[in-house]
C-alpha cells in the first residue's frame, strides 16, 4: 500500500489548482481511505481467525484449508479456484455430498439447498420480498410485519405466490418492545398464513434484546415441531464476547437459525460481509445454523462464505 501511497499522493499534489495543498490532501485522503479500511477490516478478521481456531477442528481438512486460506474475506471462491482448483473442487463435492448430490460437477456453494428444519430450500441465497431477485431465491424474506399484517388475506396470497415459485418464506415479525405481548398470537397467524419460518426482529431497543430469549420460547412453544425459529442478532464488534452469549441464550431458548446483521465499526469499516465474522464463530463455538446480512456483495464473496463454514444461507439485500 506503501507505494500506491505515494503514487497517489505525488498526483494529487501534481493536479492542484492554486497551489491549495489542503484539497490535495483531501482528495488523496478520499481516494485512498476505502482501500485502507478493506486493508484493516482483512487484518482484523485474520486475527479474529487464528484467535479461535479451535473452533474449526470439527471440520474436514479440506474445508479447514479452505477457511483458512479465505479467512481475510478478501479472498472469493472464484480466487481460489484459481489459487487451488483441487482443493476447492474437493470442498465443492464435500458441501453437495452433505445434502445428498452426488453429480458432477456440483452446484456453486450459494446454489445448494439446505434444510431449515421440515423445509428444504432451492438454493442458499434471500432475498426481501419485492425486492430485485427475489422471484428466484431460495429464501424470500418479508418485510417487518406485527399481528395484523400476518392475518391479511394479502399476507396468504404473497406465501401463496413465493411458494408458486419454488421458495420458502420467512415472516419476519415484530419483537419490540409494544409488540412482544403479541408474538405467540403472530407466530400462530404465520403459521396459519403458511410461512415455512419466523424471523424475530427486536429492533434497536435495548429492552427488546433483553427479552428477546423470552419471545424465542414464547415463539417455540406457538409453532409446529419440527420448524424453525430464527433470530435478529447484531453484531457489536466492539463487545463481541457478549454478543456471542447473548447469542448461546437465544439458542437455549429454541433458536435454530441465527440471522446475522453488522454496521461494521471502524476496524471492520472496508470489509466485504462485515457480519461474516460474528456468523463464522456463532457457527462454529455455538453450533447453530446462521444466515448472514451480505447486501449488494459479490456472488463469489457469498460462496466463499458458504464455502468456508461461516454461514449456511446469504441475504442479499436489507433485511435487518
Amino acid at each position: 500500500l506503501a507505494m500506491e501511497d505515494a503514487i497517489i499522493l505525488r498526483d494529487e499534489l501534481l493536479a492542484m489548482r492554486g497551489g491549495d495543498v489542503g484539497s490535495a490532501l483531501a482528495s488523496y485522503e478520499a481516494r485512498r481511505r476505502p482501500e485502507v479500511e478493506a486493508m484493516q477490516a482483512a487484518a482484523q478478521a485474520s486475527l479474529e481467525w487464528f484467535e479461535g481456531t479451535e473452533r474449526y477442528m470439527h471440520m474436514r481438512p479440506a474445508q479447514l484449508a479452505y477457511s483458512l486460506m479465505t479467512r481475510s474475506q478478501r479472498v472469493s471462491h472464484a480466487s481460489m479456484h484459481k489459487r487451488d482448483a483441487p482443493l476447492t473442487a474437493a470442498v465443492e463435492a464435500q458441501l453437495a455430498a452433505s445434502v445428498g448430490l452426488t453429480a458432477a460437477p456440483p452446484p456453486a456453494p450459494s446454489d445448494l439447498p439446505f434444510d431449515l428444519g421440515d423445509r428444504r430450500t432451492r438454493s442458499r441465497t434471500c432475498s426481501e420480498l419485492g425486492a430485485d431477485g427475489h422471484a428466484t431465491a431460495g429464501v424470500v424474506v418479508t418485510p417487518l410485519v406485527d399481528l395484523h399484517a400476518l392475518a391479511t388475506p394479502r399476507c396468504r396470497h404473497d406465501v401463496d405466490q413465493v411458494h408458486a415459485a419454488g421458495g420458502l418464506v420467512v415472516a419476519r415479525i415484530d419483537a419490540a418492545p409494544h409488540r412482544q405481548g403479541e408474538v405467540g398470537a403472530a407466530v400462530v397467524a404465520a403459521a396459519a398464513a403458511g410461512f415455512d419460518v419466523v424471523l424475530l426482529d427486536p429492533g434497536p431497543d435495548p429492552a427488546a434484546l433483553e427479552h428477546l430469549p423470552a419471545c424465542v420460547q414464547t415463539a417455540r412453544a406457538a409453532w409446529r415441531e419440527a420448524g424453525w425459529i430464527a433470530a435478529l442478532v447484531e453484531d457489536r464488534p466492539s463487545a463481541r464476547a457478549a454478543v456471542v452469549s447473548y447469542a448461546a441464550q437465544l439458542v437455549r431458548a429454541g433458536a435454530n437459525l441465527l440471522w446475522v446483521a453488522s454496521a461494521g465499526d471502524e476496524a471492520m469499516a472496508g470489509a466485504r460481509l462485515p457480519a461474516a465474522p460474528l456468523a463464522d464463530r456463532l457457527r462454529n463455538e455455538l453450533g447453530v445454523a446462521t444466515a448472514i446480512v451480505a447486501g449488494a456483495a459479490a456472488r463469489a464473496d457469498l460462496d466463499a462464505a458458504i464455502a468456508a463454514g461461516r454461514a449456511d444461507l446469504v441475504m442479499i439485500g436489507s433485511a435487518a
